[in-house]
């Protein structure tokens, strides 16, 4: 999973890059039913192992986030509201809240975009 979103990310940065590694998770774990869930479990309950995985995704993010040339010092606050939208997406979706994989990616995206312009508009 985070081999995939890395290569997406090759050569973007900033709102694309964010937005690109955003559904590239959601299109992981469409594509591999039971490992969100397993992802989740291990991040609470897991080895040194699972919280290197983890904390690679967060790190990737981070860079991201840090690449769109933003506060700083307001790093983790957008970290924790960008994993929170695609966790809350990504539940939905396996939830079966959505009637299709294209829609959920459409709706991810533009929450996103939109979490974006907020963001940019409070902390540029």
């Amino acid at each position: 999973m985070n081999e995939r979103m890395m290569k997406i990310a090759v050569g973007k940065i900033g709102k694309e890059a964010i937005k690109l590694v955003s559904i590239e998770y959601l299109n992981y774990m469409i594509e591999h039913p039971g490992v969100y869930e397993t992802i989740q479990w291990a991040v609470w309950h897991g080895t040194e192992e699972t919280a290197t995985i983890f904390n690679n995704y967060l790190s990737l993010l981070t860079t991201l986030i840090q690449s769109c040339s933003l506060n700083k010092d307001k790093t983790l606050e957008i970290l924790n509201m960008l994993t929170g939208i695609i966790h809350g997406y990504t539940t939905l979706q396996l939830g079966n809240a959505f009637s299709a994989s294209d829609k959920v990616r459409f709706e991810l995206a533009e929450a996103i975009d939109t979490l974006l312009v907020g963001i940019f508009q409070k902390y540029k």
